[in-house]
């Protein structure tokens, strides 16, 4: 999934001439098609510069995506989670694009882009939680939860914090 989205990345990115960031989506799409988990984008360091009147928006962003990532999403939602990372890459890259090519007087450079990035994004990361399921044994005619129980109740407990559905 990582490399069909990035390949499409790259051709939207050709389309503009932009050939670097188009080298940089195909990059990051053929690491993903040899086996590799490419990163999603890092802001400051030497390839990625955002407008200060973006930057907590993508570093929340990234933050929720590194959690997304690590919290087994990638096997219960692989497109999505390829689509969001991808997304996310191509948020960050538009935003970059604003520093070196805004002229004088223009509020934001390419808004329908930044925007087509970041809600792209937005619904990428929106996962359709499937209620889960929990069961808890007890001991024949006993109430006391055992320890294996506790640790469901555990689970349970740290679903509901995230907001999944559980019966």
């Amino acid at each position: 999934s990582l490399h069909k989205y990035y390949v499409e990345e790259a051709e939207i990115a050709l389309a503009e001439s932009d050939h670097q960031h188009a080298d940089i989506y195909q990059l990051k799409g053929r690491a993903a098609a040899g086996g590799a988990e490419p990163q999603p984008a890092v802001i400051g360091t030497f390839e990625w510069h955002v407008p200060n009147r973006s930057r907590a928006d993508i570093e929340s962003a990234r933050a929720r995506l590194m959690t997304a990532l690590g919290d087994g999403h990638k096997q219960s939602h692989p497109e999505q989670l390829a689509r969001a990372q991808v997304y996310f890459d191509c948020w960050v890259e538009e935003e970059h694009e604003d520093i070196w090519l805004r002229k004088p007087g223009v509020a934001v450079y390419q808004p329908d882009d930044i925007k087509r990035c970041k809600n792209g994004f937005e619904e990428a990361m929106r996962f359709d939680q499937k209620a889960m399921s929990y069961i808890i044994y007890f001991d024949f005619d006993k109430s006391n939860l055992r320890p294996d129980a506790r640790v469901v109740v555990q689970d349970v407990i740290a679903a509901a914090k995230k907001g999944i559905k559980w019966v």
